[in-house]
């Protein structure tokens, strides 16, 4: 049973990784609008923003399909 879950859930993550590249780069400007509104001093805001630059590639370059294992391993080993 657990095995079959771990299967699917692989297949899961594998199919949307597409989709979660797409999201995460496209929640960009919602990101910078919000943390705008927190209250953080300009620079600190400046420092974020600059950052969003790298991000997309980063994230990017952890979501895939090689990290669907480590999701396996890690939602198996909390799980069972």
């Amino acid at each position: 049973m657990a095995e079959a879950m771990v299967t699917k859930g692989k297949s899961k993550y594998t199919r949307k990784i597409d989709t979660m590249h797409t999201n995460y780069g496209a929640a960009a400007t919602r990101a910078q609008g919000n943390y705008s509104k927190v209250g953080f001093k300009a620079s600190r805001v400046s420092a974020y923003n600059s950052a969003w630059a790298d991000m997309p590639t980063n994230y990017n370059a952890k979501v895939t399909s090689a990290a669907a294992d480590k999701w396996a391993t890690n939602w198996k080993a909390a799980m069972f």
